[in-house]
This record gives C-alpha cells, structure tokens and sequence, in this order.
C-alpha cells in the first residue's frame, strides 16, 4: 500500500519501538506453538528486542544526536542518519561515524541492525531515476516510500529468496498450484503479488517487510 501523505514523526525511542512490536500481534510460531502475548516478553525474542530497543535510545540522547541524526528535508523533525542520501564525503564519514555508534553498541552480534535496510531503502530511492522512463509512477511510490520509512523511523526487513520447493516447480507448474511467488494482478498504483518468500533475518521484529524481485537461475 502507498501511502499518499506522509505523516512526520520524529526518531523513535526504544520504548516507541518496543510498543510497535508488541502492537502488532503477528502470526509467530516457536517450536510448534503460536507466540501469544507480548512479542518482546518472549524469551526467543526478549534479548534481540531490549538490544534493538538501546539502538533507538541511543539516538534520542544528547550526546549522540548530533552525531546519529539530520532533519528531514521535508518535516523538519530530526531522523535517523542511516536514511541520509549521501552527497559528497563528509556525508559518507557521518555515515560511518553513526553506524560505528550502533556497532559498538551491538558489538557485532546484529547483522541485520536497523542501519542495514536504513542504508538499503535510502539506494533504493537515489536510483528512482531508473523507473522514470518506463513507469514514473512506480518512481513516484519509491520516493513516497522512502519519506514514509525515513520520517516515521520504520524499522525493516527484507524478503528475497524463493523457498527450495518452489524454485523449479514455479516454471512448470499451474499457477494456482505452485508455491513460487509471482505477479497475479497489474494495477495502477502496483503490482500484486502471491506466492512464499523465505523470511529474512529480523523478520518478527520489524514494522514492515521490504520484498525485493528474483530471477530463476
């Protein structure tokens, strides 16, 4: 869903983002049983959830704003540094000094700490050009996207790996039969898509799921 206005929002504390975890009652099963009750209360996730929930304290203190934060340019609000385009080289060593806040924070142990689909979503959007030409519109939702992700401090994850059963039986097979993901529906405002996807790491505890296209090899 594209969202037409974007509703600005500062940088989010741990607090904000343990909320939005816990609000989202999602569909989770460990070893055989559905997770019931809070998310970060659970002990797979209670570690992972807290460590994350530091990450975002971080950039709320006053002596780290200035090195992990920037305003938006189009609410103001201070945001995540991850998000920011960079221009030129000092861009690139904020970059860097801001993920070497979280790193050391996390000492390593997080491979997929928000600032990886921060920087992610942020390429995404300074390569929109390339849509332009053939589908503007697409163009269009890609930068609405990354202003929503950006300016409400939206915590990703990605999802790209077709599951094994399906990566030859989504070429022969009958559409309604095969598990492979695939385009279904063209619409005016995007694709519609279903099928599986391989869940990728930070899965249960992101706000929202980037899927990004594959190929068969």
């Amino acid at each position: 869903m594209i969202r037409e206005e974007v509703i600005a929002l500062p940088i989010k504390s741990g607090k904000e983002y343990i909320e939005r975890i816990d609000q989202q009652k999602i569909n989770i099963w460990y070893k055989g049983n559905r997770i019931e009750g809070p998310l970060s209360q659970h002990p797979a996730f209670q570690g992972l959830i807290q460590t994350q929930a530091e990450l975002y304290d971080m950039q709320c203190e006053a002596q780290y704003m200035k090195q992990m934060t920037y305003q938006s340019p189009d609410s103001g609000e201070y945001v995540g540094l991850s998000f920011l385009p960079p221009k030129n080289k000092e861009d690139l060593q904020r970059r860097r000094t801001m993920m070497e806040l979280w790193a050391s924070k996390h000492h390593g142990f997080l491979g997929r700490s928000p600032d990886y689909m921060n920087t992610a979503i942020m390429s995404l959007y300074t390569a929109a050009d390339i849509l332009e030409e053939h589908n503007p519109e697409y163009a269009d939702n890609l930068r609405k996207y990354y202003a929503y992700c950006r300016d409400c401090d939206i915590t990703l994850s990605h999802a790209f790996i077709q599951p094994y059963a399906s990566k030859m039986s989504g070429l022969y097979d009958e559409p309604e039969e095969s598990i492979a993901a695939k385009v279904i529906e063209m619409k005016e405002e995007g694709m519609v898509i279903s099928g599986a996807f391989m869940m990728a790491t930070q899965g249960a505890t992101c706000e929202e799921m980037l899927v990004f296209p594959t190929h068969p090899q």
